[in-house]
């Protein structure tokens, strides 16, 4: 599965191959590092789960590791961090509704960290988590099928019905590709 994916191999302690020595491990575990931030000054962007496991929804996230933000603090500048908070992804899509939200970008120099020797390092990974653990749960409670959204929707539709001689504009490629 993850072949496909161009990922940097880690290694956690839940998700060790049977026979890996442990020099290999730290050797590989090591070279994340200088790979990641290669990867990242290349303009690619990277995805992580700060805390190395999965969770159901109602557990999520677990206590963040420090290594992605470690990272972080490695460049200069910094990357942006784009929080992604998803929610309902360990139920059946059938019995309920798979929600994402994407928080706004920071830097960890916006919290005042611009290296992991900081005194504030792990005061900040902390703060994010709990915080990051209220977005899950706020998104979780929000109202499941998006109502709010779909009735907003209805509502524009019933106004623009009401409107007598409305103007709308096609590109030429709409024209072009119309059938007579």
């Amino acid at each position: 599965y993850y072949e496909r994916l161009n990922y940097i191999r880690v290694y956690s302690k839940n998700y060790i191959p049977e026979g890996l020595e442990k020099e290999e491990i730290i050797t590989v575990n090591k070279s994340f590092y200088a790979q990641a931030i290669d990867h990242l000054n290349q303009g690619s962007g990277m995805v992580f789960s700060p805390e190395g496991n999965s969770y159901p929804t109602n557990s999520s996230p677990g206590i963040f590791r420090p290594g992605a933000f470690k990272l972080a603090c490695m460049m200069d500048p910094q990357p942006l961090i784009v929080p992604l908070v998803l929610a309902n992804f360990d139920q059946l899509s059938s019995k309920s509704t798979f929600k994402c939200e994407i928080k706004p970008p920071f830097r960890l120099s916006d919290w005042g960290v611009t290296n992991s020797d900081d005194a504030s390092f792990l005061e900040a990974v902390n703060t994010l988590n709990h915080q990051y653990k209220k977005w899950v749960m706020d998104l979780k409670s929000e109202e499941n099928g998006f109502e709010g959204e779909i009735a907003a929707l209805e509502d524009k539709i019933k106004i623009h019905k009401q409107k007598d001689n409305s103007v709308v504009f096609y590109g030429s490629s709409t024209l072009r590709l119309w059938k007579s």
